[in-house]
């Protein structure tokens, strides 16, 4: 299977941002993966600001070592598990 994931360096220096569809832009070349990060920030700060919830928050990420072991034990034991 082809890795579709890209490899690529960021130079030191200021980064500029724009204001783009009602959320802040990065303008400079940032790899996928920080800037998917990024982009999770800006809209869990734009969601405490609005009093909106449209990214998962801390209290959905304490329930996902729950989910990965469920699946791990289900993989293993090839049983059914159910989460509580």
């Amino acid at each position: 299977m082809k890795d579709t994931m890209q490899r690529s360096t960021i130079g030191v220096g200021i980064i500029g941002a724009s204001r783009d569809k009602g959320g802040w832009a990065v303008t400079a070349h940032i790899p996928a993966l920080p800037r998917n990060v990024g982009n999770l920030y800006a809209q869990f700060a734009k969601d405490s600001r609005e009093g909106t919830q449209f990214v998962p928050d801390f209290v959905e990420a304490t329930k996902r070592p729950a989910l990965i072991d469920a699946i791990q034990l289900a993989s293993d034991s090839g049983t059914r598990q159910v989460l509580g």
